[in-house]
């Protein structure tokens, strides 16, 4: 019996290398959280910086990475208890992960600090509102190297650099904040570079995608017109086995497989399909 319940503990023991689950509302520091409110109000509090873990939990494998080799590790939640107001904003498959009342807040957050991809850590001031800096994720990641980072990008904390200005005396001290004043308008000025140019080329995407489909639509049109009706019968039969395959692969390549000769071996499998049904498609459309 005894001998049962050390495995069971073992078994727990090892599921627990992961991150425990944020909590929903309220914010203690050090650990996750969902409700950015009062991690806000907890780090202005006790003048903490805030990190912002942009994830998509159940199906990156960065963020995974990141979970098992620095979040779940007993280093970092020893450093985080005493320096860090953690939020967790996910973006996973599985929606019942996230409240439904943080859904739209978390799209809402992603685009305000212009997040492309999982993970992306932000790092803010303990205003909630001053960026320190932005981190993300190293295959050969550990706590140690992890906390060394973060600590270079809390450099840039108000307090921080007021203390170096003061241990580099008079002369010395003005240049150096000169200097960080300088950096931070020019990060400021990438950020509304960039954000404008996002906007921009994502306006010019849709428009060109449009285009293209309105234009593909009326070639096939053009093209059926000129079929049989059996030649037409078997191009409606090609696509529909066409768009299956690709669903397929679709399907496939969201479940997050792991990286292995077998999963390669299966993608190469499943995209020379796609573009066998897809030139077979090609062909009945031309009435071949």
């Amino acid at each position: 019996m005894k001998t049962g319940m050390a495995v069971v503990a073992a078994l727990v023991v090892g599921a627990r290398l992961v991150v425990a689950a944020p909590d929903v509302d309220g914010a203690r520091v050090g650990q996750w959280t969902m409700d950015v409110e009062a991690a806000k109000a907890l780090a202005a509090e006790r003048q903490l910086p805030i990190f912002l873990n942009f994830t998509g939990s159940d199906w990156c494998g960065w963020c995974k990475l990141m979970d098992k080799q620095v979040f779940s590790q007993a280093a970092w939640a020893d450093y985080a208890t005493q320096s860090i107001v953690l939020v967790w904003v996910d973006f996973p498959q599985d929606e019942s992960l996230v409240p439904e009342k943080f859904r739209d807040r978390n799209k809402a957050l992603g685009e305000q600090y212009h997040v492309e991809g999982y993970p992306t850590y932000v790092v803010l001031d303990a205003d909630g509102k001053t960026e320190l800096g932005r981190l993300g994720a190293d295959r050969n990641v550990t706590p140690a190297a992890f906390i060394r980072k973060l600590e270079d990008v809390l450099g840039n904390r108000a307090s921080a650099i007021s203390a170096m200005v003061e241990s580099l005396g008079a002369e010395r001290g003005a240049a150096y904040r000169e200097k960080v004043a300088r950096l931070a308008a020019a990060r400021e000025e990438q950020a509304r570079v960039e954000a404008d140019a996002t906007a921009t080329l994502k306006k010019l995407g849709e428009e060109i995608e449009s285009l293209e489909k309105a234009l593909e639509s009326t070639r096939t049109d053009w093209r059926l017109s000129k079929l049989t009706d059996a030649q037409r019968a078997a191009y409606e039969s090609a696509s529909q086995a066409y768009e299956a395959q690709a669903q397929v692969l679709q399907d496939w390549l969201k479940s997050d497989p792991e990286r292995s000769e077998e999963n390669q071996q299966k993608f190469t499998d499943l995209s020379a399909k796609v573009a066998d049904l897809e030139a077979a498609r090609n062909a009945a459309l031309r009435g071949e």
